[in-house]
């Protein structure tokens, strides 16, 4: 969003914010709108990762680590033992 949209925006939201004498209907009506208008026309929406599956991805990489911190165990083991 360039400055000039975040400044329409924000004018937006001053003036429609029920705090402000607006209502709240209009509030999200603006909002709705820009919303609209960033949004380009068939774009996907990606969703955003959530915390299970970042505890996944985590959990994998450590397996990893874990997996190839044994190994090089394991070998040095074998050196010291011959």
């Amino acid at each position: 969003m360039d400055a000039r949209a975040r400044r329409a925006r924000r004018d937006a939201v001053r003036r429609f914010h029920p705090d402000a004498g607006g209502s709240a209907e209009m509030l999200i009506a603006a909002l709705a709108a820009f919303e609209e208008r960033e949004t380009p026309q068939g774009a996907p929406v990606r969703a955003r990762r959530t915390w299970r599956g970042r505890a996944a991805v985590v959990a994998r990489s450590s397996r990893r680590r874990w997996r190839h911190m044994t190994q090089q165990l394991s070998r040095a083991f074998k050196e010291i033992v011959q």
